[in-house]
């Protein structure tokens, strides 16, 4: 390590910043600073330290694999809300046992139809029409609503 510069004015014990007012120019303050600031640190062949931010294309792999990730857990997050509303809907509907879990596979398959929530929607206000419950699509979009939070936790969890 370099010694610190002195002014005169003041003498600067071993390791602390020497005061720049008088004598040191720009040349000075990059050698006096370099090796305080990465003591310690080799500098690789690249020219980055270790503590450099990653290149641009590690940072765009672990971006992409972060996105990856954040699809699956909201597709798994759907079909979850989906299942649970099937399986409200078919409580609403009378149905029990193998009837309700069979429904609730048919409400899962129908959000595959079309992108978005509405054919789950119409699939299941549909049906609750048929076998006469008392649910209309403000219902069933509430419940959905709820069922939401629930399956993300329920997903969160595992």
């Amino acid at each position: 390590m370099p010694r610190p510069m002195q002014n005169d004015d003041s003498t600067h014990a071993a390791g602390s910043f020497p005061s720049y007012r008088y004598t040191c120019g720009i040349a000075a303050v990059i050698t006096c600073l370099g090796p305080l600031r990465h003591a310690g640190k080799r500098w690789p062949e690249d020219g980055r330290l270790e503590n450099d931010m990653p290149p641009l294309e590690d940072r765009e792999r672990q971006f992409e694999a972060k996105y990856s990730r954040d699809q699956e857990l909201q597709f798994k997050v759907q079909v979850r809300r989906n299942r649970l509303l099937g399986e409200w809907a078919a409580a609403e509907m009378g149905m029990t046992g193998e009837a309700r879990d069979a429904y609730a596979k048919e409400v899962v398959a129908s959000d595959f139809d079309k992108p978005g929530d509405e054919d789950v929607l119409q699939k299941v206000v549909g049906d609750l029409a048929a076998r006469g419950a008392k649910a209309d699509a403000y219902d069933v979009r509430k419940k959905m609503a709820e069922l939401l939070a629930v399956a993300k936790k329920q997903v969160m969890s595992e």
